[in-house]
């Protein structure tokens, strides 16, 4: 798809039998162009993998850079004279036509295998046997949020969260899976990489009805995780120990997670479930991955589509 930026900031689409420019370099095949001022263009493609990679630079030349497009995010690129902006809407606008026409990164199979086993001792196993048609099997996870959030965080642990993110979908999925809401229920959590706290962070946990001399507390005693409570509802700290992580360098842990649950899910997680500090913390850290997951994949090929592999060119 091929577009045309002017000088307001704006782009408009050019025609469908607009053919592709010569002097791209060679080895792109390009899914959106840009025609910017200044005779400079943006080529959106893709890696063999599925990821977006973006080039700018100049027809017939060897004046081309590899740059990086963010979601939401404006861009400032170089060119003579004067430097070329896109405003956060042109760039979200560019990056989703490019991510719509892939498919998406990630193991389908070991995917909607990994969802399968979640299912199972359950009624919803019998239909994951029954439904053999791909299609089918598709609409009937689209037609149910937790499974949906669920097949898109076990495709993003394939790519790089690993077992121990795919190891918290499947706690949250198999335990608290009606636990847990993204609107009404939503559990908030914090990563800390060092202490103390920084100060956003507790200004938020103190408007949840927390004092600071109870934070005081978290950071003073050996007891992991622990349980604190105000009138609106539960914090709980859970403490990273490295030696249940040994595929992650230490320094990529964050030092400590803090999560916070209403009463009423608090109630229910404890009372109805009975569900240990741990398995609160990770399966909430689950469901969080995967509404994130489901997030990040968004803009890929349409929701629509059966998310097959990405397969090498």
């Amino acid at each position: 798809m091929f577009y045309e930026l002017f000088s307001d900031g704006t782009i408009a689409r050019l025609p469908e039998n607009t053919a592709i420019p010569e002097g791209l370099p060679s080895e792109v095949v390009p899914k959106v162009l840009l025609f910017a001022p200044f005779n400079r263009i943006l080529v959106g493609h893709t890696s063999f993998s599925g990821y977006d990679r973006w080039l700018w630079g100049k027809l017939h030349s060897s004046e081309w850079k590899e740059i990086q497009l963010y979601e939401a995010s404006p861009l400032v690129l170089s060119a003579p004279w004067q430097a070329v902006r896109l405003e956060q809407k042109v760039v979200s606008f560019l990056r989703n036509t490019l991510l719509g026409q892939v498919v998406p990164p990630g193991n389908h199979t070991a995917a909607l295998n990994m969802l399968r086993e979640t299912q199972r001792h359950t009624p919803g196993f019998v239909i994951f046997e029954a439904l053999e048609d791909g299609e089918s099997l598709w609409e009937y996870i689209l037609g149910d949020p937790d499974l949906r959030a669920g097949y898109w965080g076990f495709r993003l642990a394939s790519l790089w969260g690993g077992e121990p993110m795919a190891e918290r979908i499947r706690l949250w999925l198999r335990t608290a899976r009606t636990l847990y809401d993204a609107f009404l229920a939503r559990p908030r959590m914090w990563g800390f990489l060092s202490q103390p706290f920084d100060p956003l962070s507790l200004n938020q946990i103190e408007a949840l009805g927390f004092r600071r001399d109870q934070m005081e507390v978290l950071r003073n005693v050996e007891e992991n995780p622990l349980a604190l409570a105000s009138s609106s509802g539960y914090l709980v700290q859970y403490v990273f120990e490295p030696q249940h992580y040994p595929e992650v360098p230490m320094e990529s842990l964050p030092t400590s997670m803090l999560l916070y649950l209403s009463r009423k899910v608090w109630n229910q997680a404890r009372e109805e479930r009975r569900l240990s500090l741990r398995e609160i913390v990770l399966s909430a850290w689950g469901f969080l991955d995967a509404l994130d997951a489901e997030a990040r994949f968004a803009s890929y090929m349409g929701e629509m589509s059966v998310p097959c592999e990405a397969h090498l060119p």
